[in-house]
């Protein structure tokens, strides 16, 4: 199935000047049962490291990071040191705002890209729209008993209810779906490997977790999508259902390494995009709590 079948479409769901998207599925009540889940009070950090040697893909630059030291001249010995970093936000582990990207010069919920979009950010669908994000978290490791996947390998549906089964949870039951591969790790042990692509959800397994209708989706790969793509599917297939269609926000580049040994399959998931206005995109540094 190619994109152009997908005709999923959050649009006007939640009225037609909404800019949240499926955020909107975390009420107070679901927020309430997600913080009645952690019971041995073990913290998953999934922010992968900032810095100069941070995970940054494409044509993005390095991280810039330097520090800046002042010493007070009438004390001795004493000072003050700030950092100053510059930083593409779409680098490291981060969220995609809903202004993101767009197609037939539409944003999520049909607004005109033309007029929203500029130098500025984006007038709608910015990450200063998301808030804070609570909610249950499955995490489905397709990498268990199997070789490591390869850049542009297409994750099947079949693959992500394998996951599911072994584990014995649902994605009817989450409120973020987060897919582990094992991508994020080969940064550091083996970068011409990482350079070489990513894999990705398949044009299956993206409508599989779609129906599921889950708040967030996330992945410890640098794109949704399997790069390079598929024959005849569009490079950008599910950031169009995802992010334009569904107004699903997407978190890339996660850090699961540990989440993975521990062999943690689902918990508290909480978030905090950065407020920052009509932003992109954001850096971030998740928490998964059991």
């Amino acid at each position: 199935m190619s994109e152009k079948a997908t005709l999923r479409t959050n649009w006007g769901r939640w009225g037609d000047a909404d800019e949240r998207g499926t955020l909107n599925l975390l009420t107070p009540e679901r927020v309430s049962a997600a913080l009645s889940i952690p019971r041995a009070g073990d913290v998953y950090t999934l922010g992968s490291e900032i810095g100069k040697r941070g995970v940054v893909t494409g044509a993005r630059n390095a991280t810039w990071h330097v520090t800046t030291q002042v010493e007070n001249p009438d004390e001795p010995g004493s000072g003050r040191a700030e950092d100053v970093i510059v930083m593409h936000t779409h680098a490291h582990t981060h969220i995609d705002g809903l202004g993101h990207a767009w197609f037939d010069g539409m944003l999520y919920n049909g607004a005109s890209a033309a007029k929203t979009v500029g130098r500025g950010g984006s007038k709608h669908g910015g990450v200063d729209k998301y808030g804070g994000i609570i909610g249950t978290a499955i995490v489905l490791d397709v990498t268990v008993g199997r070789k490591r996947l390869q850049p542009g390998h297409a994750i099947s549906a079949s693959e992500l209810e394998a996951a599911a089964e072994r584990s014995s949870i649902s994605p009817s039951d989450a409120d973020i779906i987060i897919v582990r591969t094992g991508w994020t790790e080969l940064y550091f042990s083996d970068r011409k490997t990482f350079n070489a692509g990513s894999p990705g959800l398949g044009p299956d397994a993206a409508e599989w977790i779609a129906a599921a209708d889950p708040a967030v989706v996330g992945m410890d790969s640098p794109a949704i999508e399997p790069v390079p793509a598929p024959p005849g599917v569009h490079p950008l297939a599910n950031h169009r259902l995802f992010l334009h269609q569904l107004g699903t926000p997407l978190i890339e580049s996660l850090d699961l390494a540990a989440v993975g040994a521990a062999g943690v399959t689902d918990g508290l998931f909480i978030a905090t995009p950065l407020n920052i206005t009509h932003g992109l995109g954001s850096p971030l540094n998740p928490l998964l709590v059991v």
